[in-house]
């Protein structure tokens, strides 16, 4: 039952540590770069079992998604605790008119999530007996046009692997 309890845990210490956190690093990231390519902060940083509405309209910049994607029981203690890993996808959502700009937003996104989730290797300290993030596969895709072409949307996300020592 332990595992069940924390699913909904984990995505909200990764939406709280973004929160704290992804602003700085988009900043650090924009700087590394002199080509012009603006890289706004996140308008929103949401976990994904918010009705869909509320994830993307009216959004005026990029969205940062974050959802489980399930987990697995690493090891079983005899004393009545095991070690989970807890999956979740960060996902960021950039919009623009280029398909340029839109394809370099998203790689200096993954970049910055990356950042500030290995820095934060406790997340926000909510979790008891955090062990560590671990980053795993990335990607990037477009996936929306608006319907009358003013701009493209770009998601570029991570799968991110949380691992807590966990009592049964």
């Amino acid at each position: 039952m332990a595992a069940t309890k924390s699913i909904n845990a984990t995505v909200v210490a990764v939406v709280n540590t973004l929160i704290a956190s992804l602003n700085a690093e988009v900043d650090a990231v924009a700087a590394q770069w002199t080509d012009g390519i603006p890289l706004l902060h996140p308008v929103k940083i949401l976990p994904f079992w918010r009705p869909p509405q509320q994830l993307v309209m009216g959004a005026s910049g990029p969205v940062v998604i974050v959802s489980s994607l399930g987990g697995r029981t690493l090891s079983d203690g005899a004393l009545g605790w095991q070690e989970m890993a807890h999956m979740v996808e960060v996902t960021a959502l950039v919009r623009t008119n280029d398909l340029y700009q839109a394809e370099a937003q998203a790689a200096r996104y993954l970049e910055a999530i990356q950042e500030a989730l290995v820095k934060h290797q406790q997340l926000d300290n909510s979790l008891r007996a955090c062990v560590g993030v671990q980053l795993g596969r990335y990607g990037k895709s477009m996936v929306l046009s608006s319907p009358a072409k003013e701009f493209l949307g770009y998601n570029a996300g991570w799968e991110v692997t949380i691992r807590l020592e966990e009592l049964m």
